[in-house]
């Protein structure tokens, strides 16, 4: 595991080159760049893999790339999170690009991320471009999740418990 790389950033892109691009930008536009990329490309054919390869040699973060025969997003997902380097994936889809402090942002939870036990995970609610927040929490007991304020973003964390209650492990 290389301690110079906080967070492992995933992404799963089938035929979507152009998304790619923007997202690329705003990683690139990161005011942390401790973190790699790790992109998985589920057999598209508009050029990915071209694309890709081409922004290596200049990129300011690791990039990992990986071709899979087209089985799926999940499969994807798998793949990726077996490159990891770190002890942190954030899925980031293809569509999505990313204002320029986030990876600040999620790296600096990580002490207090660590100094918990009762975490399985951390998901968030995105916002469209003028910072509306897009859907709403999911609905669930009271003390399953707690909401978080950051930068004006209400994030969720999802507890163990309910992990184990939903999902047999």
């Amino acid at each position: 595991m290389d301690d110079r790389k906080a967070v492992s950033v995933l992404t799963a892109t089938y035929n979507r080159r152009e998304l790619l691009e923007r997202l690329y930008r705003s990683l690139a536009n990161q005011s942390d760049l401790r973190f790699e990329w790790i992109v998985v490309d589920d057999g598209s054919s508009d050029g990915t893999d071209r694309w890709i390869r081409s922004i290596l040699p200049t990129a300011p973060f690791d990039i990992k790339f990986k071709i899979n025969e087209h089985g799926g997003k999940h499969r994807a997902m798998n793949t990726g999170i077996a490159m990891s380097g770190t002890k942190f994936v954030f899925i980031v889809d293809s569509d999505d690009y990313l204002p320029s402090n986030v990876m600040k942002t999620i790296i600096g939870w990580i002490p207090d991320i660590e100094a918990r036990n009762d975490l399985a995970g951390i998901s968030g609610l995105k916002t469209d471009p003028f910072h509306h927040v897009i859907g709403e929490a999911p609905k669930t007991r009271q003390g399953s999740f707690l909401f978080l304020r950051i930068s004006g973003k209400r994030l969720v964390e999802l507890r163990r418990w309910i992990f184990y209650e939903y999902f047999a492990v």
